[in-house]
């Protein structure tokens, strides 16, 4: 089945290309998930390592995403969300910006989309580098579902993005 992208923020580049999930659950549902795993669903979550809202953002993400994402400060006023520039230096205004729930949700969105444009599909290793960084689900060799070489988190985080895929 092809993604659906309803209601879901346009992503630059190949957004308009279906690719197939190898689940039997739509981009929404997958969305849903990382968001649960990420804050629980809490808009005010920060992670130790500063990751920012539901879906748990680094501002260093948000402010140059790669894979053809907008970074949040276009984001923001494409959606016409105020951007505090005034008196305030740029990390604080990401931080500021990152803390907009309806704005988080479309950027995390937007970056897990273009990252499973970017891997052909591939969900795990999207998951991998939405939650470890592109570098290392680059890296990723030898059978998919081997992910014992993986940070620990990271393979916790598959099983419970994917419980029934065997992680």
């Amino acid at each position: 089945a092809p993604f659906d992208r309803t209601g879901l923020p346009e992503v630059p580049t190949q957004a308009q290309v279906d690719i197939p999930l190898p689940h039997d659950f739509a981009l929404q549902d997958l969305i849903d998930r990382v968001r649960q795993v990420e804050s629980g669903g809490d808009p005010t979550a920060v992670s130790p390592k500063g990751a920012l809202g539901e879906m748990q953002v680094l501002p260093t993400t948000a402010i140059d995403p790669g894979f053809g994402v907008k970074n949040i400060f276009t984001m923001a006023n494409e959606m016409g969300i105020f951007i505090p520039t005034r008196g305030t230096d740029l990390q604080k205004a990401e931080v500021l910006l990152l803390k907009h729930p309806n704005l988080n949700q479309r950027f995390g969105t937007s970056y897990l989309s273009a990252l499973l444009d970017k891997y052909n599909g591939n969900v795990a290793k999207a998951l991998v580098a939405y939650n470890a960084g592109h570098t290392r689900a680059s890296t990723w060799t030898g059978n998919r579902k081997d992910i014992s070489h993986r940070p620990t988190e990271t393979q916790e985080y598959l099983r419970k993005i994917l419980p029934d895929e065997g992680y």
